[in-house]
């Protein structure tokens, strides 16, 4: 049971990549389709439409430590290993921009509750004992709408939300006392974002979005424990370097926090030829403990006319250890975005 419940803690507090958005690089606070304090002044009103597409690949693989007669660990072996792949919408977002004003609008994905566990226990002669598997599948998404206002050097936007957590869970482990079933919790929340021009090509982001509960967003009971979700509160800052040139290039850094966990990426961004945007970074996020979430992200595009596309592949990877178990935790998102402008 304690490994079933590693599992899913690494699932809904922090492991899956959703959670923070996937952008190329799924580092919102400085893009200006996601943070609407980043938008460029027009005499007309500019129009922006944004479609974002994401499949995700889990893996999960669950080993023990191996003693020799002296109590010295000389290996390990699984017990347990699994993927699972599935594809969401991720964002769709429109933009209406004019001078200093930006209304926004859309749907966002804010945490994959995608999890499968799919066991068959065996005696020592291979026959099968019984088969225990936890399945959930749903999401937390946001339906939101706000604006930003943009001053000389100084921009804010505010998104109001409306968090929907929906869940459908089918249990048969031995030692879960009620299965789950379908479930459905409604939250409304905010989110504060912001810019400011400190030099020329010097530019500061940053964004707060307060923690949200979902209580019993299983009623599935673990011996005592009821499963919830809890998403942190959220705060970013995020400063970018652009540096003199015919072509753009960006360095980018950002930090932050979910609640008590850090995390720390940095990422550069360099335009070819005006038209194929090229992007690699990577970073550290706190899971728990001293647990750590590594990530990395590679992605390119096309920018042409009003369309810009872009493919982006992010890889996350955690290891946790409790006693003479080790867990193994992989991620990969493949993640497609379109923008429309005119």
């Amino acid at each position: 049971m304690k490994l079933l419940l590693i599992s899913l803690i690494m699932q809904f507090y922090g492991l899956n990549g959703l959670q923070s958005g996937t952008p190329i690089s799924g580092y919102i606070v400085l893009d200006s389709i996601y943070n609407p304090a980043l938008f460029e002044s027009s005499p007309e009103w500019r129009i922006h439409v944004l479609a974002e597409f994401t499949y995700t690949n889990d893996y999960e693989r669950r080993a023990e430590f191996v003693y020799d007669q002296f109590n010295n660990s000389v290996g390990e072996f699984t017990t347990y290993s699994n993927s699972h792949g599935y594809m969401k919408p991720t964002n769709i977002t429109l933009s209406l921009a004019k001078k200093r004003i930006n209304i926004v609008a859309g749907y966002e994905l804010l945490s994959s509750l995608e999890y499968v566990f799919d066991q068959y226990v065996r005696s020592n002669d291979y026959s099968r004992l019984y088969h225990n598997y936890f399945i959930s599948h749903g999401a937390i998404y946001s339906y939101f709408a706000g604006f930003g206002l943009r001053g000389n050097h100084v921009s804010f936007g505010l998104k109001i939300c409306r968090l929907v957590s929906s869940t459908d869970v089918n249990t048969n482990m031995s030692y879960i006392l009620s299965p789950g079933d379908k479930s459905s919790i409604v939250k409304k929340t905010y989110s504060l974002w912001g810019n400011v021009d400190l030099l020329p090509r010097v530019h500061l982001s940053f964004s707060f979005s307060p923690d949200v509960t979902f209580e019993d967003i299983f009623p599935a009971v673990l011996g005592l424990l009821k499963v919830g979700t809890y998403l942190p509160d959220r705060t970013e800052l995020g400063i970018s370097y652009t540096p003199p040139s015919d072509i753009v290039s960006e360095v980018q850094f950002i930090g932050g926090n979910r609640g008590d966990y850090p995390f720390y990426k940095i990422n550069f961004v360099h335009n070819f030829l005006g038209i194929y945007p090229f992007e690699i970074g990577g970073g550290l996020q706190k899971i728990d403990g001293d647990v750590w979430d590594s990530n990395f992200h590679l992605g390119t595009g096309l920018i042409k006319n009003n369309l810009k596309m872009s493919v982006g592949i992010n890889y996350h990877y955690t290891e946790v250890t409790a006693g003479v178990h080790k867990n193994y935790y992989t991620e990969t998102l493949i993640n497609l975005k379109l923008v429309y402008s005119k």
